[in-house]
């Protein structure tokens, strides 16, 4: 029996995308700029990349430019700084509030730093009043990455950031197989994003409608016994069932050129996003949250779960670090449970020794688990008895 990671979207909202792509659009991205707005302004964009991307270019930096940034991130993130000739400095992150502390940003900024970059990691949102703060005292852009922290359409005001960006790919919750809110402060900033996004070229329907269809033999493949089947056959075949379930749910490739982010979201994406966005079950959020926190009652004496200091928790995804990824992975799976490493997610500037402790210590210890708020509460036990037994005479580590 397999309790894997799954989509979070329903056949009828894959339907309603596929029925979309074939009939007349009513744009729906009015609605939803609308829904984010309040003293911002916003966009909806093709992907959180787009977004980020198109703020780059309105800022328009001075190249050797420094930006700082959470060192922890998938690696486009980074290279799309460094596309416009800016130097991305990474910042090292707290295990227990998972964000950079305020002194490490203040120590890192120098006469060239022009931004700063703060990832909201593994469904937590972090304070980040004092670095906001620090960023206006400054008079640097702060620029928040929620990609992995959407819990519903948030109140405007309640972001101190300059840019927030806010994702609905493949992977993350409210899915729409696509699509990004990128939120500017400044209007006139989100003027010169909007007039550079109009230049783009409509993302074809039927792109969208082979993303659709690509993600539904997915959702039909993730089912107990079809995914207990195939995680048979890729074990017999030497294949690494985690990188290869990671290179199948990606929005785009980690080296995807900037063409193919320079794209304006399709009708039926929007109409999609609109659709998933109104019905979001905020109930849901809540009990997952419940559910999250007692998980880790239950294995607190086994394992250390990261984010415990976090401002909020909303558990999208259940890390734990453990002192031997690999032995707790297997003892997982032999319970049933898809565990798995953050194989998407990098160190930026581990290579070059650049003093990351906590980061590359948080990563290389991390697994994370299928975890969902609507698991019986058997399951739960039965989770919390694999974790335990993963972890026996092995020592926990943050």
């Amino acid at each position: 029996m397999w309790v894997r990671r799954r989509l979070d979207i329903q056949w009828s909202d894959l339907a309603f995308g596929l029925w979309r792509c074939f009939s007349t659009d009513e744009n729906r991205r009015a609605a939803i700029e609308r829904a984010w707005s309040g003293d911002a302004s916003a966009l909806a964009c093709l992907s959180v990349r787009t977004g980020f991307d198109l703020c780059w270019q309105a800022l328009e930096v001075p190249k050797g430019s420094e930006v700082l940034m959470s060192a922890i991130n998938v690696p486009a993130m980074f290279r799309l700084v460094e596309e416009y000739g800016l130097i991305p400095v990474p910042l090292d992150i707290d295990a227990a509030s998972l964000r950079p502390t305020v002194e490490d940003v203040r120590q890192a900024i120098t006469p060239r730093t022009r931004a700063i970059v703060v990832a909201h990691l593994f469904g937590t949102r972090v304070d980040l009043g004092d670095i906001a703060a620090l960023a206006r005292e400054r008079g640097l852009v702060l620029i928040e990455d929620h990609a992995q922290a959407f819990s519903g359409v948030p109140d405007a005001a309640s972001s101190s950031a300059d840019v927030a960006l806010w994702s609905f790919g493949p992977i993350k919750a409210a899915t729409a197989l696509g699509g990004a809110i990128a939120v500017a402060l400044d209007p006139q900033l989100m003027g010169r994003m909007r007039a550079i996004e109009s230049t783009y070229p409509v993302q074809r329907r039927i792109r969208y409608a082979s993303r659709l269809l690509k993600y539904a033999t997915l959702k039909a493949v993730s089912y107990r016994l079809p995914f207990g089947v195939l995680m048979g056959v890729l074990s017999w075949a030497g294949v690494d069932t985690d990188a290869w379930l990671n290179a199948r749910v990606r929005s785009f490739d980690d080296t995807a050129p900037l063409s193919a982010l320079r794209r304006r979201p399709s009708g039926p994406l929007l109409a999609l996003l609109d659709r998933r966005l109104r019905t979001f079950d905020a109930a849901g959020v809540a009990c997952r949250r419940r559910r999250g926190l007692a998980l880790e009652r239950m294995v607190e004496d086994h394992a250390r779960v990261p984010g415990a200091a976090a401002a909020w928790r909303g558990f999208d995804l259940f890390p734990v670090c453990v002192a031997d990824t690999a032995r707790l992975v297997a003892a997982l799976r032999r319970y049933g449970f898809d565990a798995g490493t953050g194989r998407n997610l990098a160190v930026f500037g581990e290579e070059e020794g650049a003093g990351l402790v906590g980061a590359c210590r948080l990563l290389a210890n991390a697994v994370f688990i299928p975890f969902y708020a609507a698991m019986p509460d058997r399951e739960l036990r039965r989770l919390a008895r694999a974790l335990k037994d993963g972890l026996r005479k092995r020592t926990a580590v943050l």
